[in-house]
């Protein structure tokens, strides 16, 4: 059985592009390396893994033509089956908790490919000790890596043994219009967030959009009103979060300001510099570049 699901665009566009982006960034090209970085686990557990790691390019999945590597030690099973997946046979399991990142990089050696889509069957003794939020990156040389897509199970999915979850990334061609910020604590808030040329607010007009919110009127749209008693509050802990401003019109890089509301959070923001936000009134500015 198989279940397809659609990766994160918004946060394919910002992340892959820095948020300026003529047109020209090969976001679906060809590339040698491509790895599924795992943030967060379902359930936490001493153990977290998978039986099967689907790659698909063209929908065809070419995973097995790969050699693959991880940055944890494998407890039980064989990080190679996985590629082969066998129903109530394949695993590859690390002894790692909910709290820690794992990273399979697959290399294609002298055949690189546009990876569309991947694919995970779950960890077939505990279907629920499997990934619920990773990244999607690639890489020509293995060592400067760019985000594709973002991808996570939904609130309240789970995962079940012996059905295929297909996460399948959308070709994004021109990304100039998207700009994004991460939230790994989104249970908090942002009174306000500006993209500044000069002194001039450019998100005034334009849409936000976010992946979730914590409670009713708490929506993006109140993240760019221009209003410091109004905020917008991320989905509850179990989720990360996604706020970002979808422009008319292509958008050279900015200033990114941020002002938090309501209680301290620790965010990443793009291109990937940590920012600690502080209380209410905190705000902060932060110069943003193309990668």
């Amino acid at each position: 059985m198989k279940t397809h699901l659609f990766a994160s665009v918004s946060a394919q566009a910002i992340l892959a592009s820095g948020g300026g982006n003529n047109g020209n960034l090969p976001i679906d090209a060809v590339h040698r390396y491509w790895r599924v970085r795992i943030v967060r686990w379902a359930v936490s557990s001493s153990y977290e893994g998978l039986s099967g790691l689907q790659v698909y390019a063209g929908g065809v999945n070419v995973g097995p033509q790969a050699d693959i590597s991880a940055d944890r030690s494998v407890q039980a099973g064989s990080l190679p089956e996985i590629l082969n997946y066998v129903i109530n046979t394949t695993l590859c399991q690390f002894n790692i908790g909910q709290g820690d990142s794992a990273t399979l990089t697959l290399d294609f050696g002298s055949t690189p490919r546009k990876v569309d889509g991947i694919g995970i069957y779950p960890n077939k003794d505990e279907p629920n000790r499997s990934p619920a939020a990773f990244w999607i990156e690639w890489s020509d040389d293995a060592t400067a890596w760019t985000p594709k897509a973002f991808c996570r199970l939904e609130q309240g999915e789970t995962w079940t043994a012996g059905t295929e979850k297909v996460f399948n990334i959308p070709a994004v061609k021109s990304t100039s219009q998207i700009w994004a910020i991460f939230g790994w604590q989104p249970s908090g808030s942002i009174g306000e967030l500006s993209m500044l040329r000069g002194s001039t607010d450019l998100t005034t007009g334009q849409t936000a959009f976010s992946s979730g919110q914590y409670s009713s009127g708490e929506d993006a749209a109140k993240a760019i009103d221009d209003n410091d008693n109004t905020n917008w509050s991320g989905a509850d802990e179990s989720n990360s979060t996604l706020l970002g401003v979808q422009f008319a019109t292509a958008v050279q890089p900015v200033k990114v300001g941020i002002q938090s509301r309501n209680d301290s959070q620790y965010w990443t923001q793009t291109p990937w510099q940590n920012v600690w936000l502080g209380y209410g009134d905190d705000r902060r500015t932060y110069r943003v570049k193309p990668n």
